[in-house]
């Protein structure tokens, strides 16, 4: 399509791609390259080169990051101490994630807990019925056989 003349919007309207992924694929000098996704297309960072040193003295037991900071400024690093800072974030919560603890109980499940029998007891036996507790279909009790009849 790209040979044809065509330009990237055109071949991504045509294959519902964006205009970004259209330019990736041209520019990709094999499939491997596609499937490796190495961060084609992103350029280069200033902490680039002085990433081997972060990692190494990260791993040494230096986690200040004004400290690393200073290090590599004397090493030739001209960016700011926020953009050192930022990088090593994402070891910090990748070496301090607290455990989860487990979520409470929903409604339904406590229910369940309370409504069943546990396995293995026995089952209680029902009270008789007396006649202070008269069956719902029972309700209202009839009156007593004495007090319909007239008394003369």
């Amino acid at each position: 399509m790209l040979a044809g003349g065509r330009s990237f919007c055109e071949i991504a309207a045509a294959l519902g791609l964006s205009r970004n992924t259209v330019r990736r694929f041209a520019r990709a000098t094999s499939a491997e390259e596609l499937l490796v996704h190495d961060g084609t297309g992103r350029r280069p960072s200033i902490l680039d080169e002085h990433v081997p040193y972060l990692h190494e003295r990260w791993n040494s037991g230096c986690t200040n990051a004004a400290l690393l900071w200073q290090e590599i400024r004397a090493r030739g690093y001209q960016g700011s101490c926020r953009q050192v800072r930022g990088y090593l974030a994402r070891f910090r919560e990748s070496t301090a994630v607290p455990a989860r603890s487990p979520a409470p109980p929903k409604a339904r499940t406590v229910t369940a807990w309370i409504m069943t029998r546990p396995t293995g007891s026995p089952t209680p036996t029902r009270p008789a019925s007396t006649p202070s507790s008269p069956h719902p279909r029972n309700w209202p009790p009839s009156p007593p056989a004495s007090a319909t009849s007239p008394s003369s």
